[in-house]
């Protein structure tokens, strides 16, 4: 049953849309890229949604901070009361986990579309790049701009960071580099965004 919903709502479309992508413009780099911009404007109202609550909690969290400080010494009292808390304010943060989550069969469905065109004779990304292949440089840079995408000035959550991005170069250099180029563009198009929403306060 699940795998049914699988094909039917990623692996199936997303294959069909490359193949059609990839037929007219006779770029696999630039069929990722497509496929992309086409995902972000489907997922356009859920990522609205998880930058209004973002921006809602960066102004909530000092009061966060206070509860944190208040009850620092009873771990309970404080689950309860930061739980009531985000209740009260109507902070969801279920979008966003939904966001990462719905990533893994668009990546499965992208690395498993790549299986059969790997059988075909695709043409360099950029007359350079075989995307069928791994490629450590292009893993590296979607490490690197991972790491600015989720890096804060906190020191903990920089620690975080760069043990996430260091895992994800690592993984990524031994797959397909179609991967790595879809995750580069998703983060450009998410900084896009932010910077769209930032300075135009939607």
């Amino acid at each position: 049953m699940l795998a049914e919903i699988y094909n039917f709502l990623f692996l199936k479309p997303i294959f069909k849309f490359l193949s059609f992508s990839l037929s007219l413009f006779k770029d696999f780099g630039l069929s990722i890229f497509l496929l992309t911009l086409f995902l972000r404007i489907f997922l356009f109202p859920l990522n609205l949604k998880i930058y209004k609550e973002q921006k809602k909690f960066e102004i909530l969290s000092q009061k966060l901070k206070e509860i944190q400080k208040k009850y620092k010494n009873d771990k309970e009292k404080l689950v309860q009361e930061t739980m009531a808390f985000l209740k009260k304010e109507k902070i969801n943060p279920l979008p966003s986990y939904f966001l990462l989550l719905v990533q893994v069969p668009i990546f499965l469905a992208i690395y498993q579309s790549l299986r059969d065109f790997s059988t075909k004779s695709l043409p360099l990304f950029l007359g350079i790049l075989d995307l069928t292949k791994p490629n450590f440089i292009l893993a590296t840079f979607a490490g690197v701009l991972n790491y600015l995408q989720i890096s804060s000035n906190d020191s903990f959550q920089v620690i975080l960071s760069v043990i996430a991005s260091l895992f994800l170069v690592l993984i990524f250099s031994q797959l397909p580099s179609a991967l790595s180029l879809y995750l580069i563009f998703m983060i450009f198009f998410n900084f896009v965004e932010k910077k769209f929403f930032l300075k135009f306060k939607f």
